[in-house]
């Protein structure tokens, strides 16, 4: 109604985490060392640092030892068979990559072919997607999981001096037991993330819902469980898991040149844009691109995907996947071709040109 004052929703505080090359100098964030400044904000934490940059002449190989660097990596020559290259900013190579793999924190561009290798840029972002999906199946769980505990503390037969004493503890096992057998599955996953790449995640709102989950429903520990303390867990998942649904980290992507038989992964965009992309798997948390052909392997694009030309007179297999709000257009299409938007599957019969497949009303794929 008009002129009826609406009340704002609380707000949250930032955290705010001043990581490599800054420091906290009262209320002002001030570089320690030379570098590149960069702020990071996902949800509520913002992360302040300075990125260094280290120059490697010549090729990565055996004689030169593999690479790990906080910031960011650019290789002269080209990443030979069996190396690994590591950032915590940017990677840029101006040759190959051959039988090797790559990750950085941010970006990754490369000049040169990707042969047999495993690229991967964003890890942060990836991880966090992960353990949000994670966490949004657990919250669901954790909420049907309270209210059957709140059903049973109200009927008569709730001995409520025994869960004084002992807590929920004993009810809780009962029902990860008998009701909820998944819900450790998915605990251990995400502990198990967590362990393996906790040098990428600095947050600590991530680590404290790994502890409570290995202390509550894994190692089934002595403590005191109460409703209030399922209830802060519930609602540190949600907010967590509500963080990770936020738009694409823009400096997180890949740019390559070509692709062949191998793995590609981006929380952020991911353009080919030379030859193609040849029997190779592509992920890209926003959209992807590919200049040239796609022959073989399943790329998938979270934002929509684009191809100059995709499949092969061959009838290799070639899959185009993306989200059900967005859609997949290709240029030349051969028959063969199959499209997956959401959960629908179409598989092209014909050699199509200049298509656009969306999701119709009707849940079934559309070409246009």
């Amino acid at each position: 109604m008009k002129d009826e004052e609406i009340p704002a929703k609380d707000g949250y505080p930032l955290q705010v985490i001043a990581s490599e090359g800054t420091q906290f100098v009262a209320d002002n964030i001030m570089a320690t060392e030379a570098g590149r400044p960069v702020i990071e904000q996902r949800g509520r934490t913002v992360k302040t640092m300075v990125m260094s940059r280290y120059v490697h002449q010549g090729n990565v190989n055996i004689k030169s030892g593999n690479i790990k660097f906080n910031g960011d990596v650019e290789i002269v020559g080209e990443v030979e068979e069996n190396m690994k290259v590591e950032a915590g900013g940017d990677i840029y190579i101006h040759q190959a990559i051959s039988e090797s793999t790559i990750t950085a924190s941010k970006s990754i561009i490369s000049k040169g072919n990707v042969l047999q290798s495993m690229v991967t840029a964003g890890k942060h972002n990836l991880l966090v997607i992960e353990l949000g999906n994670l966490l949004r199946i657990m919250e669901k769980q954790l909420s049907k999981m309270l209210t059957i505990i709140q059903q049973m503390m109200g009927a008569k037969a709730y001995k409520q001096k025994e869960f004084e004493t002992k807590g929920l503890q004993p009810l809780i096992i009962i029902l990860l037991e008998r009701k909820f057998i998944d819900f450790r599955t998915y605990a251990q996953k995400y502990v198990d993330i967590i362990n393996k790449g906790s040098e990428y995640i600095d947050e600590e709102d991530w680590m404290e819902v790994s502890e409570e989950l290995q202390s509550i429903f894994l190692v089934l520990s002595n403590q005191k469980t109460t409703l209030g303390h399922l209830h802060h867990l519930q609602e540190t998942m949600n907010e967590l898991a509500e963080t990770t649904k936020e738009e694409v980290e823009p400096n997180s992507y890949v740019t390559v040149s070509s692709a062949t038989n191998s793995t590609v992964y981006s929380s952020g965009n991911v353009n080919i844009v030379g030859k193609g992309c040849i029997n190779t798997k592509v992920h890209a948390g926003g959209k992807l691109v590919i200049q040239n052909v796609l022959r073989g392997g399943e790329v998938f694009g979270r934002l929509g995907v684009s191809v100059a030309e995709a499949g092969a007179v061959s009838g290799t297999k070639t899959i185009i996947s993306t989200t059900s709000d967005y859609s997949i257009t290709i240029s030349h299409a051969y028959e063969g071709t199959v499209l997956r938007i959401g959960e629908a599957t179409r598989q092209l019969t014909r050699e199509e040109y200049n298509i656009k497949a969306v999701l119709g009303d009707d849940e079934e794929i559309v070409i246009r």
